[in-house]
């Protein structure tokens, strides 16, 4: 019984980092980046890691990605949007 919840959780982890290697493979400048920004820095708003309680894969593919762009800027009307990587994850900064 106990054995049977450990591989459920077990496969739910692995999914769930799996799931974080694709879209760290979406991270590329052009169409899409800023909002995918966006979608990183409100889901690491309430955590510290992409899957879990510690870093895994994950973690390191989005950044890596993150860390080759460095710093992306975009600007929408009188806005100007940076998506950049901080310590502790994405940040997206809004300027007037």
């Amino acid at each position: 019984m106990r054995a049977d919840w450990f591989m459920s959780t077990l496969l739910l982890y692995i999914l769930q980092v799996d799931q974080w290697l694709d879209t760290a493979s979406q991270l590329v400048s052009g169409l899409g980046f800023e909002v995918l920004c966006g979608r990183l820095n409100d889901y690491l708003s309430m955590r510290s890691f992409f899957v879990g309680f510690t870093t895994t894969a994950a973690d390191f593919a989005i950044w890596g990605q993150l860390h080759g762009e460095q710093q992306h800027t975009v600007s929408l009307g009188s806005c100007s949007v940076d998506c950049i990587t901080g310590s502790r994850g994405v940040w997206v900064v809004i300027a007037a």
